[in-house]
């Protein structure tokens, strides 16, 4: 049973590794086409969060068929949301400076939300 179980955790870890290298093949793809370079960042972005979301999930299958410490990718999951969230926030303040987002732009409401959420949340930190 335990060879299955590291066969299997071998056969994943090698189809996400296959799938991170095809995306990167994609994103090369669609850098040398003629998509707006917004659109292209966003792009880019979500392959980034993707590689390394694919990363986490490989670290775990890999240290769990070793017998190590999987847990070890669920704290790099939790830092790559904390990265993501930073950045796309980022990124929303240009949006809004822009003029891309307005009154208008579906899901503010909710965004807010979740920001005071977080916010409140982050104040047991301290400053």
């Amino acid at each position: 049973m335990a060879t299955a179980t590291f066969d299997n955790s071998l056969a994943i870890s090698d189809r996400i590794q296959a799938t991170t290298e095809e995306l990167y093949h994609l994103e090369e793809t669609i850098c040398r086409s003629s998509v707006d370079a917004r659109v292209l960042h966003g792009f880019r972005d979500a392959m980034e969060h993707a590689r390394r979301a694919s990363g986490a999930v490989r670290r775990w299958v890999e240290e769990r068929a070793d017998n190590g410490d999987p847990f070890s990718a669920v704290r790099s999951v939790a830092a790559e949301r904390v990265r993501v969230a930073t950045h796309t926030l980022g990124e929303l303040a240009i949006d809004v400076e822009s003029g891309d987002l307005d009154f208008d732009s579906a899901g503010l409401g909710d965004l807010r939300a979740a920001v005071k959420t977080l916010n409140d949340r982050l104040a047991r930190f301290g400053k």
